[in-house]
């Protein structure tokens, strides 16, 4: 039995739709693949086919190649954190190589505005599990009172600090307080 079926691209028949290399490794416990499979998505920035393809292709044989020296998806995945603070430096980690670089130092900023309401409201210890709506909404309030912002930086610091719960969760075992912060912010 196969732990795992080898990466393959999967291209659309235009450039507007994603493209992504897909691959499956059967869940240690279940032993069943996983449903849907992994997804690496394929920049939009890439505006041909040929481009996406030799993207793609680079992708592929990547994966294929740590796949056959044993890599395992799970145990990569399944990272935890103790506290808010690590998380968000991991989340950092993750998204610095897919980011232009204007875009990861807004994030960065973010993250360190973040980083600093933590400690000055002495939350820099705070488990995950124990972060809840009420200290997100207490963050974005430091930021228009101490920060001074104005309102279009008070939306930005809004929609960037929006993807931190959604990475942060993807890593994290689910539990409830935060997919409910999740779940207010996205509906805002």
């Amino acid at each position: 039995m196969e732990k795992f079926k080898l990466a393959k691209l999967v291209e659309k028949s235009n450039l507007e739709e994603r493209w992504y290399v897909e691959y499956n490794y059967r869940h240690p416990e279940t032993g069943k693949y996983k449903s849907p499979a992994f997804r690496v998505f394929i920049s939009q920035k890439i505006k041909t086919k040929d481009g996406r393809r030799k993207k793609g292709y680079e992708i592929k044989n990547k994966l294929n190649a740590k796949l056959n020296r044993g890599w395992n998806p799970y145990q990569e995945s399944e990272r935890r954190f103790t506290t808010v603070y690590e998380a968000v430096n991991f989340v950092l980690q993750l998204k610095k190589p897919s980011l232009r670089k204007r875009s990861f130092e807004t994030y960065k900023n973010i993250a360190t505005a973040f980083q600093r309401f933590l400690r000055n409201a002495k939350y820099s210890n705070i488990e995950c599990d124990k972060f809840s709506y009420y200290q997100a909404q207490e963050f974005l309030d430091w930021v228009l009172i101490e920060l001074k912002v104005s309102n279009r930086t008070y939306n930005n610091y809004l929609k960037h600090i929006r993807t931190f719960p959604i990475y942060i969760l993807s890593l994290l075992t689910a539990n409830l307080r935060f997919s409910r912060l999740i779940v207010f912010l996205n509906t805002g």
